[in-house]
């Protein structure tokens, strides 16, 4: 099917659709096709470039086994691409004239493409992976009310080697509140000293208090927990949540015989305590195996670093998506990958890299 090619200046052939949503398994495919149309007549230059290209998109759209009726290429060198996409599922992001040649036969070009596939499940935005294998993990136990049954009471030693002794093998050291450091911000960062920092770290925090609620069946005895839970990366909170739980630990009807629960079976009952915290924490390692955190991207000496790893999650084949100042979304592609953080390198071509907007980034997951 023929192309309808409209061309008021092609001379300037590097465009950019703004238009790509993140993909569970985005591929970004870069292509270089030999566009030609044969010189039969005494026409203008830009009528056989024109010809070229047109050449070459419909072998790009060949290859992706795709037919479209028609596009436009406007003054600016933009393409109108309400005509393609509506008709082909792939997305060209940009292109560009690497080449041109002509002889008395043939006019030839070059043409990279940077392209998608329309067709790929759309998701959400991309989760990371925290790396909590072996996490420093700050444990503080206090209770306050201990008195009021002395028999019933917590062992925050017993406590930290059952924390030891979890799935991700937290390395963990039991503090005072004292000890306990305040997760920072930004503005308390730039002001620390200068001393190396983890991380990665786990701060747990367990309140207890007994609870002695007489009624007019008896007498119920409770430890009452509060259980604090925040993970932190190089200093500032990324993910903390709060658990409260009763805990039956005595009860006594109104002839004073216990049942159900009493001070024969404290041991059982401490145990299940124990356990119960564990569980907590279990449940928030879990969530930071998939949680969503901004990804930040820095220009540090003309060089763009993700603050991202493989760590984190992040593979050579990911993909970074920022935006220029006018909307243009721009491409930058992996070089080099740490275990916390990313050297990036452009794969769209930026007249001024200072116009990229780097606070508003996004990850797509590569194939």
């Amino acid at each position: 099917m023929r192309f309808l090619i409209n061309i008021v200046s092609v001379f300037s052939l590097f465009f950019m659709v703004v238009s790509a949503a993140a993909a569970e398994n985005f591929e970004l495919n870069n292509k270089t096709i030999l566009g030609s149309t044969p010189i039969t007549a005494k026409l203008s230059t830009s009528t056989y470039h024109s010809r070229a290209l047109e050449d070459a998109l419909r072998k790009l759209l060949a290859d992706s086994a795709n037919t479209v009726t028609g596009f436009t290429l406007v003054e600016d060198g933009k393409l109108l691409i309400d005509q393609i996409q509506s008709k082909a599922n792939v997305l060209i992001h940009e292109y560009k004239v690497m080449n041109v040649k002509q002889d008395a036969r043939d006019y030839k070009l070059e043409v990279n493409f940077l392209y998608s596939n329309t067709e790929t499940r759309q998701s959400t935005a991309r989760c990371v992976r925290l790396p909590i294998n072996n996490i420093p993990t700050n444990f503080v136990y206090q209770s306050s009310n201990s008195n009021l049954i002395p028999w019933a009471r917590l062992n925050a030693t017993s406590m930290s080697k059952q924390l030891s002794g979890l799935s991700f093998k937290p390395n963990v050291e039991l503090q005072n509140s004292k000890q306990r450091q305040k997760p920072t911000n930004a503005l308390y960062t730039l002001k620390k000293s200068s001393k190396a920092q983890k991380i990665y770290e786990l701060n747990i925090t367990l309140n207890t208090r007994q609870i002695v609620d007489p009624n007019f069946l008896g007498k119920v005895s409770k430890i009452g927990a509060t259980l604090n839970i925040e993970t932190l990366r190089n200093g500032t909170i990324v993910h903390s949540e709060t658990r409260n739980e009763d805990f039956l630990i005595d009860y006594k009807t109104i002839s004073n015989l216990s049942i159900v629960k009493s001070r024969k079976n404290w041991k059982k009952t401490e145990d299940e305590i124990y356990k119960s915290i564990s569980r907590m924490i279990e449940d928030h390692a879990r969530v930071l195996k998939c949680i969503s955190l901004k990804p930040n991207v820095a220009l540090s000496s003309g060089k763009f670093v993700l603050n991202f790893g493989s760590a984190e999650g992040i593979n050579l084949k990911d993909l970074i998506i920022a935006r220029e100042e006018n909307g243009r979304e721009i491409f930058l592609e992996i070089s080099t990958l740490n275990k916390h953080d990313a050297i990036l390198e452009l794969i769209s071509s930026v007249d001024d890299i200072q116009s990229i907007n780097v606070d508003n980034v996004k990850i797509l997951s590569g194939a």
